[in-house]
């Protein structure tokens, strides 16, 4: 990922799978057991990128999948997730996450040497 935020520091891309206490990430449906996530998150990003994304995300249907939250390990402002229980559903959630991740990456940050916005 060759941006970086207003500081100009580079934006790194990490995507991860995840067992936590469903409380943990707010995950409100029943569950018997672990929360188990797929996600991805993006260090040195600025709150304000992860919240237009977030909204803009939300707004659209195609979606309505994906979750969002803080990461537990405050390594980094928020993550977008999927919730998954099965290999099939890691697979189909990372490829949720991809695409996502396709459509909105430009406008994370800027492009090294262009003017903050």
């Amino acid at each position: 990922m060759r941006r970086e935020n207003d500081d100009g520091e580079r934006l790194v891309f990490h995507t991860c799978i995840e067992w936590s206490n469903p409380e943990t990430h707010r995950y409100d449906k029943p569950i018997d057991g672990a929360l188990c996530i797929v996600f991805y998150k993006i260090k040195n990003l600025d709150r304000s990128d992860y919240e237009r994304v977030k909204q803009q995300t939300q707004s659209q249907p195609e979606w309505d999948v994906i979750r969002f939250d803080d990461d537990i390990w405050n390594s980094d402002l928020g993550i977008f997730y999927v919730p998954v229980s099965n290999g099939s559903e890691v697979e189909c959630g990372f490829e949720t996450l991809q695409k996502h991740f396709l459509e909105y990456g430009d406008t994370f940050g800027n492009l090294p040497g262009d003017e903050p916005v």
